[in-house]
């Protein structure tokens, strides 16, 4: 199934380790809920993540179903909260989640 706008994706704030951000890349696996034109799907997905010392990053991720995403990730320095900005052509998603 093609992506299409009005995606919204939930699960992918990063585990980020006690004490200072440092510049690293990690794997990251988890599952998202989706809409796709309406439909709602469940999947997985997997990939990378790297952080820089001044919370800012990106992602490379990759769903069950075989589509590749990158995100551009901004992390507040309580490491509580993270933004997103997707960065591929033609799509437009961005968020935040925090922890509880």
């Amino acid at each position: 199934m093609a992506r299409e706008p009005g995606r919204c994706a939930a699960g992918l704030l990063p585990e980020i380790p006690p004490g200072r951000v440092r510049l690293r890349a990690r794997r990251v696996h988890r599952v998202f809920t989706a809409s796709y034109n309406g439909e709602i799907v469940h999947r997985t997905y997997t990939g990378t993540y790297t952080v820089n010392p001044d919370g800012t990053g990106s992602t490379l991720l990759t769903d069950s179903n075989g589509d590749v995403t990158h995100f551009d990730i901004f992390i507040r320095k309580d490491r509580d909260e993270v933004s997103y900005v997707e960065t591929d052509p033609g799509v437009v998603s961005s968020g935040y989640e925090r922890r509880r």
